[in-house]
């Protein structure tokens, strides 16, 4: 079945228009502009644990399935922030059994990928204010490995995954268009361990912009991030950086395989989101061992245009740990703990 597929190989590589000869990503960036968040009262409703959230048709995509019957929400940001629920977690037809990803699908919908069943399946906003529980699947995939995906603008799909080769996979009706990107290593010997088992040291966070052209994956315990664009044939690497790598042991026992990170080492990127015009890492800079839990919240926000050059930094006046941006790039978005979650928005400047 294997040679059945039509494999390319990604050969285009394109250095940074910046220079790359700096020490971290904050060295980027000249200074920073603070700015002051406004909590928004979401009509009564408690938030558990939001675990993605995007803009999407002037409101706020939430998957959280950790509070109340549904497991994604509608915030109507123009009807005073109320909370529409959709979805269930299950194995019956409409149901989700691990949603893995949450991305944009057009300018109406969010494409969402289910783990265990790797069906995609859009959710539009109409779904949302007609209470349809029956979401359009619209991709089934059928390579293992493959844990995140969207579709693009040309018709095909990007997938993420621990393959054996790569990390990458731009595919259609289940035929592999081109295979791309190794997981990082630091040198020789770390490039060594195999593929898949070093993905799992190298775990980040994957974006895609609402047009489904460009692409960014920033890891979440080094300070690497690279970039792409995605044309109708294949997709290409535009920038890259790479700066700190992550102390981990690696583990392999028959199928069975782990690589539990150090608590020394320091979180970095915990969240992205983006528009057409740029990229917004939300940044840590925090360890394990030192700050818990508060690790996985970031006051500083990176924001880069697609060629991957250096915009702006933001620090926000609170921490937060799930943030989305809306599509003018006028505001962020985003959750933080107070203790429980709140929903609070920064007007951009």
């Amino acid at each position: 079945m294997l040679g059945s597929f039509v494999v390319v190989f990604s050969v285009c590589l394109f250095s940074c228009s910046q220079n790359v000869d700096k020490s971290s990503i904050d060295a980027l960036f000249s200074g920073g502009d603070t700015i002051k968040c406004t909590v928004l009262n979401t009509d009564g409703h408690l938030w558990g644990k939001p675990f993605s959230m995007k803009y999407i048709d002037s409101m706020l995509f939430v998957y959280d399935d950790i509070a109340g019957e549904n497991i994604f929400h509608l915030v109507d940001l123009n009807h005073g922030n109320k909370v529409l629920g959709l979805g269930r977690k299950g194995q019956g037809g409409n149901e989700f059994i691990m949603p893995m990803e949450y991305l944009p699908c057009g300018d109406t919908a969010i494409a969402v990928f289910d783990y265990t069943n790797k069906r995609l399946s859009a959710l539009s906003v109409d779904d949302f204010l007609n209470q349809r529980n029956e979401p359009e699947v619209c991709y089934k995939d059928t390579f293992p490995g493959t844990i995140k995906l969207f579709p693009t603008k040309f018709n095909t799909e990007l997938s993420f995954g621990f393959y054996d080769d790569c990390m990458f996979y731009l595919q259609k009706n289940n035929q592999i268009l081109q295979k791309l990107g190794d997981f990082p290593y630091r040198d020789a010997q770390e490039k060594q361990i195999e593929n898949r088992l070093r993905g799992l040291a190298y775990q980040g966070t994957l974006q895609n912009n609402p047009s489904n052209d460009k692409f960014v994956y920033a890891v979440n315990s080094a300070e690497i991030v690279y970039f792409y664009h995605i044309d109708s044939t294949s997709v290409r690497k535009v920038c890259e950086y790479q700066y700190s790598y992550p102390q981990y042991q690696p583990m392999q026992e028959g199928d069975a395989r782990a690589a539990p990170i150090s608590a020394d080492n320091i979180r970095t990127f915990i969240d992205a989101t983006a528009s057409n015009h740029f990229v917004y890492l939300l940044y840590s800079g925090k360890t394990y061992k030192e700050e818990g839990m508060k690790s996985f919240e970031g006051t500083i926000v990176y924001v880069f245009d697609w060629r991957g050059k250096a915009y702006k930094k933001y620090i926000l006046n609170l921490p937060v740990f799930r943030f989305c941006v809306d599509k003018d790039d006028r505001a962020i978005y985003a959750f933080s703990n107070n203790p429980d979650p709140v929903l609070v928005k920064f007007s951009l400047p």
